[in-house]
């Protein structure tokens, strides 16, 4: 009767009067307790209703769930309502109208969810747990692909179902899911024999690669996982690359790494973008692996320094050429000995430059701004002096030409000097021979000389004459190319047509040994230039007699002499030279480091400085015995001294 006074009996002054104190309880009496009959009725529906009933109403709504995510139902709204009102439990709330229905909702923020997180969330999360536990194991039977295409359906279903029914606990529900269907089977999928994630690597499957790193991205912690494998692969032969021992051609070796480079680089862009970019866990196990594999062989620097000279030497400047340099710039940030393969480059770059008919000097500038960004090696400066030197020959020889013309100078033959910077250039490429040039050729040297120190009177010349290139024409129908050993012993036959060994060692001032065995037997059985009275001409002797042979013909009109390359026994001495050169320069490096660290600190310990000299040397890597031997050198040459009464401490000498 009372709640229907308001409507129901209107005509009746005291049902009137009665529906009057029904409106005003909510004005007076309620606001007296500070209350409202909106919150008070919540509250009775709180306590009266729904506490009593709460354990059965939350595993209903469990067991709900448990099915629609089994059987995949449609959305439930009710379902979703009376989560809602879980939430809501503890909030202000108010009531809206919404398609002739009044709702409780909140009134501001529902900051307070202690009954949602307390009473409903641990037990959603439990059966969730057990749900894809026994999930987990029913499809355990599946391939790895099929496995990984089925755990993302089933994360991505459930993402959707706590969506629509508690989105402020989706990342709970979730990580749930992805700790049974990700973490708990990752090394499972990935080290599967079968159809893992190292037999993706070995068929190249970039469909599966990409999902199984779709689906590992949800757990980070599993990509190191992924990553670890990937460097664990690169390491050991596959398919992609065979065993790097079995390769005893430096072209081939270094291919075969380019090749395995190739293909990872492709796979990474194809399989593991990460907004936009490589993965930065997938990019270090990338070049963590490389690193392993490229360093496990010593030879591998003076390897990838061949291979960038047969590059230079027959490249084209192409987009293959361009993609190749790119590679290798690669290969080499990997490579803990730097300084040893700039060495070689080096050595094999004055080569391809003191060689007229080269050209690609632009693409080597390009090539070396690449190895320097890389590595920020100091020595790569004097690289580009050498290509300097090399771009000023066309216009140092054009000068001296115009200073003969004016001068009424007469030059005789073409002839071409190219100045080099001493201290840039390789110390090998000053050749060991001792040669005396023939009359006519000193003379131009002298004329040259006189023109060049007279321009240049604070720089003076030493001439190397192992090196260079002459054309000599040989019965007046054949040019013959030939190195300086050659072109000296050639030129004597102008003044007669024999001579004795001993008076061709004399007059070309070689030593016999290199005479007989680098120039006159190539001359004699393998170009046929020459002939002895001997019948072998390995065995000659002093008294053994050379001469022109007159009936040498030879169907090429064109033709190169070049020395025999050396024995087994010169690559040793030469092995050895270069190692001695690298070991000077690394003791140079480590000194310059610890001074300069040792000028900043003032003061260090021993082990701190050995620390700090390892970070910043990054041509190569510093044995601690190394940085030892070298600041004890410094305390002798008086840079540094060791603090008294503490030995372990080192202080910079001003």
């Amino acid at each position: 009767f009372f709640f229907q006074a308001e409507d129901g009996i209107r005509d009746f002054c005291l049902s009137r009067g009665l529906g009057d104190v029904y409106k005003r309880q909510d004005r007076f009496y309620l606001s007296a307790l500070k209350q409202t009959l909106q919150k008070t009725a919540f509250q009775i529906l709180r306590e009266s209703f729904f506490e009593p009933l709460m354990t059965k109403v939350l595993k209903s709504v469990v067991t709900l769930l448990a099915n629609e995510r089994r059987d995949n139902l449609t959305r439930n709204e009710n379902m979703r309502r009376v989560i809602e009102f879980i939430i809501l439990l503890e909030n202000e709330v108010k009531l809206e109208k919404a398609e002739n229905k009044y709702m409780y909702v909140a009134r501001g923020q529902t900051s307070n969810m202690n009954i949602f997180n307390e009473k409903f969330l641990p037990t959603l999360l439990e059966d969730v747990k057990n749900f894809y536990k026994t999930q987990s194991a029913s499809i355990r039977e599946l391939s790895v692909p099929e496995y990984v295409d089925d755990a993302i359906s089933r994360i991505e279903r459930e993402e959707r179902i706590a969506e629509f029914y508690y989105p402020h606990s989706k990342r709970a529900v979730v990580s749930t899911v992805q700790a049974e269907l990700i973490t708990e089977r990752h090394l499972d999928l990935i080290n599967n024999s079968t159809s893992g994630f190292q037999v993706m690597l070995d068929s190249k499957n970039e469909r599966n690669i990409a999902r199984l790193y779709k689906l590992f991205q949800r757990e980070p912690e599993t990509v190191k996982s992924l990553a670890g494998a990937l460097s664990l692969y690169i390491t050991k032969p596959n398919k992609l690359c065979p065993k790097l021992e079995e390769f005893n051609d430096p072209i081939e070796y270094v291919k075969s790494l380019i090749g395995l480079r190739t293909e990872i680089n492709n796979i990474l862009n194809n399989c593991f973008m990460k907004d936009d970019s490589i993965d930065v866990e997938i990019q270090k196990a990338r070049e963590n692996g490389f690193q392993m594999l490229i360093n496990r062989d010593n030879k591998s620097p003076i390897n990838l320094a061949i291979y960038s000279d047969m590059l230079f030497r027959k490249g084209k400047g192409d987009q293959d050429f361009i993609h190749q340099q790119e590679l290798i710039v690669q290969l080499f940030s990997c490579l803990y000995s730097k300084d040893k393969y700039i060495q070689f480059y080096t050595k094999y770059l004055a080569k391809r430059l003191l060689n007229e008919n080269y050209s690609l000097y632009d693409e080597e500038r390009l090539f070396l701004e690449k190895l320097n960004r890389e590595s920020g090696l100091g020595m790569i400066s004097k690289i580009f002096k050498m290509i300097e030197d090399i771009q000023r020959v066309k216009e140092t020889n054009r000068d001296f030409t115009a200073h003969c013309a004016k001068s009424k100078i007469r030059i005789p033959t073409d002839f071409t000097v190219s100045v080099l910077t001493s201290g840039s250039w390789p110390e090998s490429i000053a050749g060991e021979e001792p040669l005396t040039y023939p009359q006519d050729l000193l003379a131009l040297t002298n004329i040259f000389e006189d023109y060049y120190l007279k321009a240049n009177p604070a720089r003076r010349l030493k001439w190397i004459p192992g090196q260079g290139d002459g054309e000599l024409s040989f019965k007046g129908k054949y040019t013959l190319v030939c190195k300086p050993p050659f072109m000296i012993v050639l030129t004597l036959f102008n003044q007669k047509p024999s001579f004795a060994v001993s008076q061709l060692a004399e007059l070309s001032g070689m030593r016999r040994e290199f005479l007989v065995e680098k120039v006159l037997v190539p001359l004699i059985k393998k170009y046929q230039l020459l002939v002895t009275d001997q019948k072998d001409a390995t065995t000659l002797d002093d008294d053994s007699i050379v001469s022109i042979n007159e009936d040498f013909s030879s169907r090429a009109l064109r033709i190169t002499l070049d020395l025999p390359k050396v024995t087994k026994m010169k690559d040793k001495v030469e092995d050895e030279a270069d190692q001695k050169q690298l070991q000077k320069s690394r003791e140079f490096a480590i000194e310059a480091l610890i001074v300069k660290i040792m000028k900043s600190k003032k003061e260090q310990t021993f082990n701190d400085l050995l620390a700090h000299v390892v970070q910043l040397c990054t041509t190569f890597k510093p044995q601690p015995n190394l940085i030892k031997e070298r600041v004890e050198d410094l305390i002798a040459r008086d840079y540094l001294k060791r603090a008294e009464g503490d030995s372990s401490k080192l202080i910079y000498v001003p």
